[in-house]
């Protein structure tokens, strides 16, 4: 049984009790006023020669079994009055576990909702960059051998296309590191705009570039990490990629 059907047949039961009690107390009553009137009419009773203390304990006679119904269905009523007092209180604490639950999936719910909103905009603004590494020929010799060799300097170029929003603060790491970067830095990459960054390496004692890594700040000021293994004229896809705190 539920605590609300309990709580009812609790009511019940009580509001049966007083109903009981009531109609109990005017039938004893009745059958009082009935019986002292027919003895008076029969002679049975005779008032005048019955003493005042007399009258009352004749009262307290008849009037006592009504007094014992009425505490006995008191403690009944009590009982039941505590026992629905019992079924409310459960009712409540079922009620408030069901709020407590409503008010959880709500906070969950909105949680929810805020990490897809924040998962759309990182994905909204997350960096796509389109990175080449050319090679754009040799350049003056660094310096003359005594055997009359030269060590030319091989020029290449980090081409880097903005195939996504807007991007700030790009640093832009090779390794190995080159002989000279001419610029290793951007400070704004719009959308759909392209840079082209020229290194050197010497084209004897120098270890050709295999790796290249660009940082840089998203419009919603998240700061990324890119990893591009090099692969010379070819658009390289990123092969790691992390977020900077």
């Amino acid at each position: 049984m539920s605590d609300d059907q309990s709580g009812s047949s609790e009511k019940r039961a009580s509001s049966r009790l007083t109903f009981w009690g009531l109609w109990g107390t005017a039938i004893y009553i009745a059958i009082l006023i009935a019986g002292i009137w027919l003895g008076t009419a029969k002679g049975w009773i005779t008032w005048g020669v019955v003493k005042p203390n007399e009258i009352g304990d004749f009262f307290a006679g008849i009037l006592g079994p009504l007094a014992i119904i009425w505490v006995v269905l008191g403690f009944l009523q009590q009982g039941s009055e505590l026992r629905l007092q019992v079924a409310e209180m459960a009712n409540s604490v079922v009620q408030q576990k069901e709020m407590v639950g409503v008010t959880r999936e709500s906070l969950e719910h909105a949680r929810q909702t805020v990490l897809a909103e924040q998962e759309a905009i990182r994905k909204k603004y997350k960096p796509n960059l389109r990175v080449r590494l050319l090679e754009l020929g040799k350049s003056g010799p660094v310096r003359y051998h005594s055997d009359g060799t030269s060590n030319w300097r091989l020029r290449f170029q980090v081409h880097i296309l903005n195939a996504g929003e807007k991007l700030s603060d790009l640093e832009v790491l090779v390794q190995p590191e080159p002989y000279k970067f001419i610029r290793s830095k951007v400070t704004l990459l719009d959308a759909s705009r392209d840079e082209g960054l020229d290194l050197f390496f010497k084209e004897y004692g120098d270890e050709m570039p295999d790796r290249i890594e660009i940082r840089c700040t998203s419009a919603d000021m998240t700061r990324y990490k890119l990893v591009y293994r090099v692969r010379l004229e070819e658009y390289l896809e990123a092969s790691e990629e992390a977020i900077l705190i």
